[in-house]
């Protein structure tokens, strides 16, 4: 799972695999070490309705409803996109599927990925 942060924007980009354990009401959780402490970042299906997202003790967690997951099952579903209110601010949050790059990888897990439906950059 890929995270990009740009002002008050959250975007985050999944695998084939991690898509698939959020259809399965399974969590997706991704961490990057900075020195001796860690960030956490995480995808969290649920019952509730429309996103929410929270962020203590260095974990940032985004909840997406596990009915409105269900849809990634459509091939055709790239992700989901909404802007809510925490505390009088707006968070404008992004959820796609990642797809495989048109150029050649320089990382990441290509395999994984799905297939673009782009022909050309």
């Amino acid at each position: 799972m890929k995270l990009r942060i740009q002002n008050n924007s959250i975007r985050l980009r999944l695998t084939k695999p991690e898509v698939d354990q959020i259809i399965a009401g399974v969590s997706v959780i991704a961490e990057t070490k900075i020195g001796s402490n860690i960030f956490n970042y995480e995808l969290i299906p649920n019952e509730k309705l429309g996103f929410l997202a929270s962020f203590e003790n260095n974990k940032l967690q985004l909840f997406i409803n596990q009915e409105t997951a269900q849809t990634w099952q459509d091939e055709t579903k790239v992700g989901f996109e909404e802007t809510i209110e925490i505390e009088g601010n707006k968070l404008h949050i992004l959820i796609e599927k990642d797809f495989k790059c048109l150029s050649p990888a320089r990382e990441g897990k290509e395999n994984e990925m799905f297939e673009n439906p782009a022909t050309e950059c």
